[in-house]
């Protein structure tokens, strides 16, 4: 399902270069910035739950990392379509170069996101199967 929204959010960005939608460009970098603070927050937990939770920390680490960058590609994304929109008729040769690298950057910054969120969905599923007297019970996490 992540990956046929990932397609539908590129088609709906194809169509946004024409019509230059720029709030949605940047409430994306917004949802990306605040979903990367989470997963660091979550890294930030594993570390100190125990040390059996290492590689699970650093694995949502890594995932913050792509999330930040996403979140980067998507302003980068924004500020060349306001470019793209504020360019004069004198630079049309370059144009349509200009709008290809847009959607590069974009699926950049999608394709960014979704591994993210595969590394992420990894390390947070089985911690969201354990009940609350198992956080302190090392048997209940492997």
């Amino acid at each position: 399902m992540i990956w046929a929204l990932a397609a539908l959010y590129l088609i709906i960005e194809g169509r946004k270069i024409t019509q230059l939608r720029q709030l949605t460009t940047f409430s994306t970098f917004a949802v990306l910035f605040v979903v990367g603070n989470f997963q660091v927050n979550v890294a930030r937990l594993l570390l100190s739950v125990n040390t059996a939770s290492r590689i699970g920390a650093a694995a949502a680490y890594r995932a913050s990392i792509l999330m930040f960058l996403a979140s980067v590609f998507a302003v980068l994304d924004g500020c060349l379509d306001l470019a793209i929109a504020r360019m004069s008729p004198d630079t049309l040769p370059i144009l349509p170069l200009l709008i290809v690298f847009g959607w590069l950057i974009n699926l950049a910054s999608v394709g960014m996101a979704l591994w993210s969120m595969e590394i992420f969905l990894r390390v947070i599923t089985p911690a969201l199967l354990l009940k609350r007297d198992d956080w302190n019970n090392e048997e209940a996490r492997k």
